[in-house]
């Protein structure tokens, strides 16, 4: 049986999406956005889904599976720098939003999974707050890796770098070693066929937008702008064009999920390999 994972700040379930790829199975998940349920709900409907984190845990009105990864975006409102800037506050004082985090290390704590996978924007990185979240977690026996990586290294034409804090918990690995990382061959079938699709419609939609032209020797091909203002009509027709484009912008992309699952499924099986040796 393949590793569990349980979605906290679930959004519309791109990080959920990535770790699936990489083999992982979602148990639980956790978002409180109207919106977003009724987009998991859409595509996980076998999985439970739970509206507050403040309502989950030991001593809550809802108890969680077990599971051996927590991943989760906690809010980036109090951090980012278009909030208000109070940072996570402390475990006393909170700040409202992104003082959630300590709502996601209390679950950590009572639940101790093998992994955690945190995501934030990028400043989190170079702030106190960061430094306070890797705190946190190796005060309760994690080693953290936290990194950088921005939308330009799959070949965007943005950068829109987030910050991710992947977390190994010490006492149940031991001695063993993560540091060989992602070696070739150790990609899924699903994780390759995701990334062939997605460079496919990536093609498929620039040279629409570009020349009108879908490939598919249809119309005759529009200009540049009409093909873009196609595509804004098409966008503002959905009823709920507003918490689509909001939900769309607070996620990420699937692809550094599903990395970072394939990495520690690798280290996962390589522990398993060497404790058989």
């Amino acid at each position: 049986m393949g590793l569990s994972h349980g979605s906290l700040f679930s959004g519309i379930g791109m990080i959920d999406y990535g770790l699936e790829l990489a083999g992982l199975r979602t148990a639980w998940q956790v978002e409180i956005d109207p919106y977003c349920q009724s987009v998991l709900r859409k595509h996980w409907p076998g999985v439970p889904l739970y509206r507050d984190v403040k309502e989950c845990g030991v001593g809550r009105e809802h108890q969680l599976e077990p599971v051996d990864i927590i991943s989760g975006g906690f809010p980036c409102t109090d951090i980012s720098i278009a909030g208000h800037g109070p940072g996570i506050g402390t475990r006393d004082n909170p700040t409202e939003r992104s003082g959630l985090w300590y709502e996601f290390h209390r679950l950590v704590r009572e639940m101790h999974p093998k992994w955690a996978v945190i995501e934030n924007v990028a400043r989190l990185l170079h702030t106190d707050d960061g430094a306070g979240v890797v705190f946190d977690m190796e005060e309760e026996g994690y080693a953290c890796w936290p990194f950088l990586l921005g939308s330009h290294v799959i070949g965007a034409p943005h950068e829109r770098r987030r910050a991710w804090i992947v977390c190994r918990d010490n006492h149940s690995h031991g001695d063993c070693d993560t540091g060989a990382g992602l070696g070739q061959g150790q990609l899924s079938d699903n994780l390759r066929r995701a990334f062939e699709e997605a460079v496919e419609k990536e093609r498929h939609w620039k040279r629409e937008l570009v020349s009108g032209d879908d490939g598919t020797h249809g119309p005759p091909a529009e200009p540049e702008p009409a093909a873009y203002s196609r595509g804004v009509r098409g966008v503002h027709a959905n009823p709920h064009w507003v918490d689509r484009l909001r939900c769309c912008g607070n996620s990420v992309i699937w692809a550094f999920p599903a990395f970072i699952g394939a990495f520690i499924t690798a280290c996962e099986q390589g522990g398993n390999d060497a404790a058989k040796a």
